[in-house]
């Protein structure tokens, strides 16, 4: 049986929601799931302007504890994290310097919750650590999570079926679920806000 790493940071919840919705998802495809939440008591109760600040201006993010998995065990690694001011995500980054990928054997896919259009820069930076291309990515914009939850649930179903395409399928998803100048991306334009 496949094994999927779903592993993320959740400040508001936001991407907590986003990730109970692909692990529902995950189980319904039969992938053994193992989930794994980023702690970082230092970036919580700061509001958003703060947080910011201190993203622009380098504060150092320390994690509350160590990766519990080692993603090189997994077929699937799925990243999934918010951006902060300017495209950050600095607790993130922290966990990604903590951990070794296998890019012969694991496929990896991102879902980055956003207020504007920096999720791009997310995804580039984690391809760049990791050291491929992933997979499957979906940004998840707030507006969505706040207004609209089918839409998300539409999104990690695309999202899913790009990771891990059913063969013989007449309607397999892309690996990606936008497209540039797609809707979502013009609703939104304000770029520098956290979830």
């Amino acid at each position: 049986m496949a094994r999927a790493l779903v592993v993320y940071y959740s400040l508001s919840g936001t991407t907590k929601q986003v990730a109970d919705i692909l692990v529902t998802e995950l189980q319904k495809i039969r992938i053994e799931t193992i989930v794994e939440v980023i702690k970082c008591t230092q970036a919580e109760g700061a509001g958003m302007a703060k947080q910011g600040f201190r993203t622009v201006f380098g504060t150092k993010y320390v994690l509350d504890n160590p990766p519990q998995n080692d993603p090189r065990e997994f077929e699937y690694v799925l990243i999934g994290s918010p951006i902060w001011s300017l495209g950050n995500t600095p607790v993130l980054d922290e966990w990604m310097k903590l951990v070794k990928f296998d890019t012969t054997k694991t496929k990896f896919g991102a879902f980055i919750q956003c207020f504007g259009t920096f999720y791009n820069k997310i995804f580039n930076k984690i391809e760049k650590v990791v050291g491929k291309p992933l997979t499957a990515k979906v940004p998840i914009f707030q507006k969505e999570a706040k207004n609209s939850p089918e839409i998300i649930t539409k999104k990690i179903e695309d999202f899913v079926n790009g990771m891990f395409p059913i063969e013989n399928s007449a309607n397999a998803a892309a690996t990606e679920t936008y497209a540039e100048g797609s809707p979502q991306n013009d609703e939104v334009k304000e770029e520098s806000k956290t979830e």
